[in-house]
């Protein structure tokens, strides 16, 4: 509990001159020396939890985590694990609310997602997740098909691939000069004030205006056409971005680029790509 003293100038407060009148409620006063209680205010819910590998029950670092309805219409929150395996999901005082029954997505590359089974929100207080197992995802590679897809992916310079994704006439392309001019903020904050499509939610961090394309809001992040964490996006140095691809809506991020999604078939999220210097220069002057 609060105790909040009031120190009052001429004993009991309740006239209007002293400006301590509440709107028509049973006025509450003390002379000095006494204290008035209040109740704490009420916490925002929280959901945590731990994410490891089926089997060795080694910790997940790096892997997604996302809350959402049990009827997957509607993603509440995400975020990442922790180095230790663990989670913690803080979420807006607007989903204390929440009377849907919900449940904890989790996946990580080389992984099959897990899902826990539906539980309900605490509106103050912490739901502990049980621990989520991830099994491998074990794959099968067609030889042939490989080597066609290296001559295809490989053998276009970064640059040239670019270039022609810029003749699509889609999507926002900075140049390496244009990102370290960009505000001295944090990354999402800097291309929230670039892109107009793009705000940074409190929770979320980067997203795009909601549409019917991308209900969510969702935004994606790659590093050299590599899915990462909004974590590790940020935490990439600047200077070492040579070049960034912008698409706000999933419509607009071209084939090619669309194919590297790790979960192409279900999430309509918009994307940013960043180019580092090492790979941006890949096949400019015989560089491999």
């Amino acid at each position: 509990m609060v105790t909040v003293l009031l120190v009052l100038p001429y004993g009991i407060a309740g006239q209007e001159r002293q400006g301590l009148m509440w709107e028509g409620r049973q006025m509450i006063a003390a002379q000095v020396g006494y204290g008035i209680t209040a109740p704490d205010p009420p916490n925002d819910p929280v959901v945590e939890g731990r994410v490891v590998a089926a089997g060795t029950l080694t910790p997940l670092a790096g892997a997604w985590v996302r809350l959402v309805t049990a009827d997957g219409e509607r993603r509440l929150a995400t975020g990442t694990v922790g180095y230790n395996g663990r989670f913690r999901l803080a979420l807006s005082p607007e989903l204390a609310q929440e009377s849907a029954p919900v449940v904890l997505e989790a996946g990580l590359l080389g992984y099959r997602i897990g899902v826990s089974d539906p539980f309900q929100i605490d509106p103050e207080g912490v739901v502990e997740v049980p621990t989520i197992e991830l099994a491998p995802a074990p794959f099968a590679l067609d030889t042939i098909g490989v080597e066609v897809e290296r001559r295809q992916q490989f053998e276009v310079p970064p640059r040239e691939r670019l270039l022609n994704r810029q003749l699509r006439g889609r999507g926002t392309f900075l140049a390496g000069a244009s990102v370290a001019r960009l505000p001295e903020r944090e990354m999402d904050w800097a291309l929230a004030e670039r892109i107009e499509e793009f705000f940074v939610h409190p929770l979320f961090g980067l997203q795009v205006e909601r549409s019917d394309s991308n209900p969510d809001g969702c935004v994606l992040f790659m590093l050299n056409q590599w899915p990462v964490t909004r974590q590790t996006f940020l935490n990439e140095p600047r200077t070492n971005i040579g070049a960034l691809e912008v698409y706000p809506e999933f419509e607009d991020i071209p084939e090619d680029l669309r194919s590297h999604l790790l979960d192409e078939g279900s999430t309509r999220c918009g994307l940013v790509n960043a180019w580092t210097w090492s790979e941006w220069n890949r096949g400019i002057d015989g560089e491999r």
